[in-house]
């Protein structure tokens, strides 16, 4: 790996004479800093990532499977970057073993929200495999974006215990496909 050295404000002084340690470091400078070596500067990812816009290339993919009698399912993620994001679900209610697919009697509901304002929420019949993709969202950076999912309790319309297998896949695309390496945008995982 390349190393960093400071260039002091000597070096480049009026008159200052051009050194072989001089053009070195501006030699070797820029590849450090790309290198990622301990002593150099660090760039911010927002100085050369760009704004998204919603888009089919997938910047976050990820599956929950809810079989747990007493709690519901949900995945948070924290959008880095402000921009418009598009959001897809892929929800299948009910299991397999095999080839049988196993039905039930309760719906299962799904409830996007960003920054805990429901943005969109789809029910699906047991037994039933769905997909729903939203128009592009304009999500601001720090935004929380919540999928939860659970059976639809006919007394009260909510989402709630779940005592069956339901899968659902949840991504966010944008545009952009230079916007899929490192993980600019988004941060999955426990918000606080």
């Amino acid at each position: 790996m390349t190393t960093y050295r400071e260039i002091e404000e000597s070096e480049v002084a009026i008159d200052a004479p051009i050194t072989t340690s001089l053009i070195t470091a501006i030699r070797d400078n820029p590849i450090a800093i790309l290198e990622g070596d301990a002593t150099s500067p660090t760039i911010s990812k927002s100085a050369f990532v760009r704004t998204p816009s919603a888009g089919n290339f997938v910047v976050l993919e990820t599956v929950t499977h809810q079989a747990v009698e007493d709690n519901n399912s949900a995945i948070q993620v924290k959008c880095l970057i402000t921009g418009d994001y598009r959001f897809r679900l892929h929800i299948r209610n009910g299991m397999e073993d095999g080839d049988k697919f196993f039905q039930h009697e309760e719906e299962v509901e799904v409830i996007l929200k960003t920054g805990g304002t429901t943005y969109m929420s789809h029910t699906v019949a047991s037994g039933v495999a769905k997909k729903f993709t939203t128009d592009p969202a304009t999500i601001s950076a720090g935004t929380i974006v919540t999928m939860e999912v659970g059976p639809v309790n006919t007394d009260d319309g909510g989402v709630h215990d779940l005592d069956y297998n339901a899968t659902v896949v949840f991504s966010i695309g944008i545009s952009d496909s230079e916007g899929l390496y490192g993980g600019y945008f988004i941060e999955v995982g426990p918000q606080s």
